[in-house]
């Protein structure tokens, strides 16, 4: 089973520079207690308040540091024409930075961080909630590694093309757990009127709030309810076409707006379905407490709960 590039290189960077490792797992962390802060504070102040606990926390510094000596060592390795250079997201950042101003060597290593930023967060937390809801609805489990199962009997150029039940189970743990109450989150640089005549001042922000929309009636049956095949059965997708979890909905808001969604999501949605498959795959999951609150929610952030213990036993 192939592992993604981003994936693949933050395992080979594990294996050489466990702290570099360590700073990955800690800068996401301290990123988001930075932002949470600085809402309390007035926007005047964040220019010093952010920076300044990131240096508090330590992370940041060690991955910069890091990454320009890499970044540094490949766009030299590039500029001399040698073909040694991993295929990486590293290197798909740098190939991506086509002019000068792009292929500045802070710039891209700014670039390399945010992406460590959003895999390190979005992914781990979606995967949480896969799981809790595979311990509360184990009836599941068997279809789904029947799907699997046929799956990896195909040549592996077929592979995570054709399943649909994976693919639903995704969908619905993100609509029923979306990992922030709001989406598309847009600040107003300017006065503005919507066609409806509702009128949103300069300096306001406006946002979509996706876990209302996902849980509203009017676009979903039963919308509390947890139904992880739901989007397999849905009668509005053309017969034989399969909904796929990177797939653009109005009332589907994880990936963004749809004018200009996540453009990673395909990547997100690669690296789910591989740790996904291999954990169903191999193990069996349990609640180690069925009745525990497995969520909390902190201003819009929903989040697994901390302390929640899972019991596998391997297959």
């Amino acid at each position: 089973m192939d592992v993604p590039a981003f994936a693949r290189q933050d395992l080979m960077i594990a294996a050489e520079n466990p702290d570099f490792f360590q700073a990955t797992r800690g800068y996401h962390r301290q990123a988001l207690f930075a932002m949470l802060t600085s809402h309390y504070f007035p926007h005047w102040t964040h220019k010093l308040l952010v920076p300044g606990l990131l240096a508090l926390g330590g992370a940041m510094k060690k991955i910069e540091s890091y990454l320009t000596v890499e970044v540094a060592q490949r766009l030299h390795d590039m500029q001399e024409g040698r073909k040694e250079i991993p295929s990486d997201g590293i290197t798909w950042v740098i190939e991506a930075s086509t002019t000068t101003d792009q292929r500045a060597l802070k710039r891209i290593v700014q670039q390399v961080i945010s992406v460590f930023f959003a895999s390190a967060h979005q992914l781990p937390v979606l995967l949480m909630f896969s799981i809790f809801r595979l311990c509360e609805h184990p009836e599941y489990t068997k279809p789904l590694i029947d799907e699997v199962e046929t799956m990896l009997k195909l040549p592996a150029t077929d592979h995570y093309k054709n399943l649909p039940l994976l693919e639903s189970f995704l969908r619905e743990t993100a609509r029923h757990d979306p990992l922030d109450s709001l989406s598309v989150q847009r600040k107003v640089l300017k006065d503005f009127t919507f066609a409806d005549g509702t009128f949103v001042p300069a300096g306001n922000v406006i946002c979509v709030p996706q876990q209302a929309v996902m849980r509203d009636p009017q676009y979903y049956d039963q919308p509390d309810k947890f139904l992880p095949f739901r989007f397999a059965d849905d009668p509005s997708v053309e017969k034989g076409a399969v909904q796929k979890f990177t797939d653009l909905k109005p009332h589907f808001y994880l990936w963004g707006a749809t004018a200009k969604p996540c453009p990673g999501r395909w990547y997100a949605s690669a690296v789910m379905q591989q740790f996904f498959v291999h954990l169903l795959t191999k193990y069996n999951f349990k609640l180690a407490d069925p009745k525990a609150e497995l969520t909390f929610s902190y201003t819009t952030i929903v989040s697994p709960r901390p302390g929640i213990e899972i019991l596998l036993q391997e297959r």
